[in-house]
């Protein structure tokens, strides 16, 4: 009788690792269907205004979210505003995420351009350095 109880205690502990192995596979498995990729280029072909914390603007084209060892970067092509001194035109700009503020995206540079006129037109123009002037 002990020997019985023996061999179905072996067999029992021997079944109960394969049973959760089993029975857990399904709820681990990974799904077959393509994993929703974080989208990399969500400003592909977009224009977009970056207005930072430091009430500094950057005209950009095509942008793109890119880390680089643990900080994690907006960064695209400097594009022309119209603006004078804009040194950042045709260059590659890295912009780490915690210094942007805000985003507004445009379907073109030219509606980039129209937007900021109308803005111009609208509101007087601030004194260099004053605070809350966008450069």
């Amino acid at each position: 009788m002990k020997n019985r109880r023996f061999s179905c205690a072996i067999a029992f502990a021997l079944a109960l690792p394969l049973v959760f192995a089993y029975g857990l596979a399904p709820l681990m498995k990974t799904s077959t269907a393509a994993p929703a990729s974080a989208e990399k280029t969500p400003f592909k072909g977009k224009a977009m205004l970056v207005l930072l914390k430091s009430n500094t603007s950057l005209p950009m084209v095509n942008a793109q979210i890119r880390k680089l060892a643990d900080r994690t970067f907006l960064v695209g092509k400097g594009s022309d505003d119209g603006q004078p001194g804009n040194w950042t035109k045709g260059h590659m700009v890295w912009v780490p995420m915690e210094r942007v503020h805000l985003i507004v995206e445009f379907d073109s540079v030219e509606e980039m351009k129209k937007s900021w006129e109308e803005y111009q037109k609208k509101v007087p123009p601030a004194l260099p350095g004053a605070p809350g002037a966008i450069h």
